[in-house]
């Protein structure tokens, strides 16, 4: 069973739709509006999903709207990009990134949720990373608790199939945000080495119980060196794919939105 890549009982946001976007159904047209333009055609297209993705806001529910935006733009961004070897593009994976849009859906119960626009990843180049994301637990009579969750994962590359594979490891929990941290790649080498005492490993929870051993592939399309979208089965409902796109980002945000 394919396991999407921020989902599962300790996985990520799900962004909904708060606006009507401006870039679905582009692939008949992006060539001929690149000329009227003036400008290139990844670019203008790449300039759309950053202002699409904005204009939606975290939601528990799914959107088949903002489902066929997403698929639209994955499509559109690779045909463009067929011309780079996947080894290539595979390289430009490590680093640290923020997911800006998603189409999945938040399983986290309604006094646990996510915070918008705090979910991060980080690939080193052995392989290991982690998926981050900031929770908000709702209390009664109380202002909310601010948690961090961390997923441990294992990525490879596969250039026959041209998937990510990747597998969940371990998990992790600190008490508050991220606003403190001056980069991801510090805290999660922190993490690591042992040297952050305030992350707690947690209990295992295997699959499908919880994430630790769930296995998944994922379809990548790199739009360039700073945006990626991914594709993936959704670990419930496996006939659905969930679309998720990140930007590049070490530092993390110091506001919660």
């Amino acid at each position: 069973m394919k396991i999407s890549f921020f989902v599962l009982a300790t996985s990520f946001v799900a962004l909904g739709c708060s606006s009507e976007p401006s870039g679905a159904n582009l692939s008949d047209e992006k060539a001929e509006e690149a000329v009227v333009e003036g400008g290139n055609t990844l670019e203008i297209l790449k300039n759309r999903l950053i202002e699409d993705a904005a204009g939606w806001t975290q939601d528990l529910s799914r959107s088949e709207g903002k489902e066929l935006f997403l698929q639209n733009y994955f499509d559109d961004f690779s045909a463009l990009g067929q011309e780079t070897p996947f080894t290539e593009k595979a390289e430009l994976t490590i680093g640290s990134w923020r997911e800006i849009w998603s189409s999945e859906e938040n399983p986290t119960p309604p006094t646990l949720k996510q915070v918008k626009g705090q979910v991060y990843q980080i690939i080193r180049e052995d392989g290991i990373g982690f998926n981050i994301g900031v929770r908000s637990l709702e209390l009664p009579n109380s202002r909310p608790l601010l948690l961090t969750a961390f997923i441990k994962l294992a990525a490879s590359f596969d250039g026959e199939t041209e998937l990510t594979n990747v597998e969940f490891l371990k998990t992790y929990r600190k008490q508050g945000d991220l606003s403190t941290e001056v980069s991801l790649a510090d805290l999660v080498d922190g993490i690591l080495s042992g040297t952050r005492p305030d992350v707690e490993e947690q209990p295992e929870e295997r699959f499908p119980n919880g994430p630790v051993g769930a296995k998944g592939s994922i379809r990548t399309v790199y739009v360039d060196e700073d945006i990626r979208i991914g594709a993936a089965p959704n670990a419930f409902q496996p006939e659905v794919t969930d679309y998720f796109v990140l930007q590049r980002q070490d530092v993390p945000l110091v506001e919660v939105e």
